[in-house]
């Protein structure tokens, strides 16, 4: 798992980078975001293929309180063999988040805590 913190300025901090994903061939790609503190995260999570920036990002994507959350990348970008995921934490002071992915049948899967950019 990967540990970032908030923006001051509430505009979204790139946090979590996950490069190499797929949700074409039979494969599921999920990321997890997990919230340790006691108060309300909130997520974008950017999506990208080798195209650009897609469309079907996922805006505003709430953490309760001591919780985690859990995102089918396949559900919002079906059929992409070339697949980035970007978590910008918005709101709150915390969030960890990683990537899974499991092939065919889930016969076998990975992990991944993704790449955190440093903020200046």
């Amino acid at each position: 798992m990967a540990y970032f913190l908030a923006k001051e300025d509430g505009e979204g901090f790139p946090c979590g980078f996950f490069p190499e994903g797929c949700t074409a061939g039979g494969m599921h790609d999920w990321l997890t975001l997990v919230n340790p503190t006691e108060e309300l995260v909130l997520v974008d999570i950017g999506l990208h293929t080798t195209q650009g920036p897609e469309e079907a990002g996922i805006e505003d994507l709430q953490v309760s309180p001591l919780s985690r959350r859990t995102v089918l990348l396949n559900d919002y970008l079906p059929g992409c063999y070339d697949l980035c995921a970007v978590v910008f934490l918005k709101e709150g002071s915390y969030v960890f988040s990683e990537r899974s992915m499991y092939g065919p049948g889930r016969v076998w899967g990975t992990c991944s805590a993704g790449f955190q950019l440093a903020r200046l």
